[in-house]
């Protein structure tokens, strides 16, 4: 393992293996403290896992829903 960067983002990434990890690339500039790129910051992760479970959901619903109501 490296030592790390501050002018890197934070995020520990896999490529291709799962026994090595590195620093991400990216330049830090987003999440708490500017510490994490834009596509590893707690928030855009979170935003991403709520825009993940309401299409989940939606798609979850139209299964539920009885083939005639859905074809009409």
């Amino acid at each position: 393992m490296s030592d790390y960067d501050p002018k890197r983002c934070k995020q520990r990434v896999y490529h291709g293996s799962f026994v090595r990890a590195s620093q991400c690339h990216r330049k830090p500039c987003y999440g708490s403290g500017g510490l994490y790129c834009k596509q590893h910051s707690p928030e855009a992760k979170a935003e991403r896992a709520k825009l993940r479970e309401e299409k989940f959901d939606k798609k979850q619903a139209l299964l539920r829903t009885p083939y005639e109501e859905v074809n009409r």
